[in-house]
């Protein structure tokens, strides 16, 4: 990967990291924002976590909790909201997430992943530092701000980055270099670790103004770094442009080509991959929104602790994704696994392993070592999508892949919602530890499914249907397009 490809990769993973900074922020600031819910029967500002409650009511507080440090005592904000509220609140990201990813999707194909992107950051930048001033006036005002937030969140991030992907690296490349969106994980991380010192060291409402400051340098950092193309950038030399368009080859075209949406709707390759995506969605949502609580509520860390805690997972899911990037196109290279197979190889990991350790989570209790050391695994094991599902997407249709990422995204953001709602019904009496077994089991079950038809149904060979033109609706490609792509036509171990 040569400097001006490095420098694009770069730029691409510190923007989903500054956009997970956007998203988390709420999540992360609103146990410490909210007073204990008012409709309950108890008036203290803090309550005591439940392993640790239940430890020092069996008076073995030392031998029945890990030897980590704990704090008993969760401290409460100043808004007395509703455990209702809370709930509507941590759901309203993503209510208009799926509509916003399709049209984003279209904004893509329209005027490029550079500007897309550019727009959705700035303005969840600018959101974030009115949000400390919404909650001031109301739940109501606050509920509305996250809505225009994961309107505008959900525009660009995956449809950007598969646009810019599928016109910058070639096909044997896509592997470490869809590692961009590590920054899912990076950026989870460095949250959970930056405010859970900011919320330590100066309160809840300075999450929302350095969350804005780090948005807004980058936004201008990209606006002027950042080109859509190759053929547009002003210092790229003229063999590193001939070496990415004959890697390519035509499976970009250089006209605007109608979108085949029958065929795209009707395509196995795409709906198993769909699948895999709302399974991975589904996974990141609910540890997004409820880990921090569930650290908090059940096992009694405190902000800073939880923070490091919560973090981890995710730094060591980030390098897993860079390996297992480097990993599968090295197999690619040497013509070890076919490109169907390398797919489906990373797949397994991310789907149906970390799958079975999700599950597996629910025998922890109030385990603190066991619950932390089984959940960092899964989730650094889930960072494999990212050589798996994501770059399988861009190997079906170079052409399409940003309106794929958006139909995709209009179905796999009901996970956001979704998940909510599943842990609503089930903790509708409170969230205790019985409830939180029921979650992982379902995560697991979600996750593992989807990976079995993945195993079965997949496939990586760029589609017919990717070269449709106005005067066909099918047209077939050139021999030496193919050739660039036998690699990953055969379902078979090489």
């Amino acid at each position: 990967m040569n400097k001006i490809r490095s420098t694009l990769w770069f730029m691409l993973f510190t923007g989903v990291i500054v956009h997970m900074l956007c998203c988390t922020s709420l999540y992360i600031a609103l146990t410490y924002m909210a007073k204990p819910d008012r409709n309950s029967n108890t008036n203290e500002t803090t309550t005591v976590a439940l392993c640790v409650k239940n430890a020092i009511d069996a008076e073995n507080y030392n031998s029945t909790l890990s030897p980590l440090d704990h704090s008993a005592n969760i401290t409460r904000g100043e808004f007395e909201w509703t455990s209702d509220e809370v709930n509507v609140l941590r759901s309203s990201f993503t209510w208009f997430m799926g509509p916003a990813q399709l049209l984003g999707g279209m904004m893509c194909q329209r005027y490029g992943g550079k500007i897309t992107f550019t727009l959705s950051n700035l303005i969840m930048a600018v959101v974030s530092l009115m949000i400390p001033f919404g909650a001031g006036l109301g739940i109501k005002v606050l509920i509305m701000l996250r809505v225009l937030q994961g309107i505008f969140g959900g525009a660009a991030i995956g449809n950007s980055a598969n646009m810019l992907i599928s016109k910058w690296v070639p096909p044997n490349e896509r592997g470490k270099f869809s590692t961009v969106m590590a920054g899912l994980y990076t950026g989870t991380a460095f949250s959970y670790f930056l405010h859970g010192w900011v919320i330590h060291l100066l309160g809840w409402r300075a999450v929302f103004y350095v969350t804005s400051a780090i948005a807004t340098m980058w936004c201008v950092a990209w606006h002027f770094i950042i080109y859509d193309s190759p053929q547009e950038h002003p210092y790229i030399s003229p063999e590193e442009v001939k070496y990415i368009e004959k890697e390519i080859g035509n499976s970009i075209s250089k006209k605007k080509l109608p979108i085949p949406w029958r065929a795209i709707l009707t395509s196995t390759p795409i709906i198993v991959n769909t699948l895999c995506q709302f399974a991975s969605m589904w996974t990141i949502f609910t540890f997004t929104l409820y880990i921090p609580a569930y650290l908090t509520e059940i096992h009694g860390f405190a902000a800073h602790k939880m923070g490091m805690l919560s973090s981890l997972p995710y730094i060591l899911e980030t390098l897993f994704a860079i390996v297992f990037g480097y990993l599968t196109d090295f197999l690619l290279h040497r013509h070890i696994l076919s490109r169907t197979n390398t797919r489906k190889f990373a797949a397994f990991f991310n789907t149906i392993i970390a799958g079975s350790m999700f599950a597996a989570l629910a025998f922890g209790g109030c385990n603190s070592v066991y619950i932390l050391s089984l959940l960092t695994l899964a989730v650094m094991l889930h960072g494999a999508s990212l050589s798996g599902i994501a770059p399988n997407v861009i190997d079906l249709s170079p052409n399409f892949c940003a309106i794929l990422h958006g139909i995709q995204g209009f179905i796999t953001s009901s996970a956001g919602y979704l998940s909510p709602l599943v842990i609503t019904l089930i903790a509708h009496k409170g969230r205790g530890i019985r409830e939180w077994n029921m979650v992982f089991v379902i995560i697991g079950c979600i996750n593992i499914v989807p990976g079995i038809l993945f195993m079965i149904f997949s496939q990586s060979e760029v589609q017919p249907w990717n070269y449709a033109t106005q005067q066909t609706d099918v047209e077939k490609p050139d021999k030496k397009l193919l050739k660039n792509h036998e690699n990953g036509n055969k379902m078979i171990f090489k």
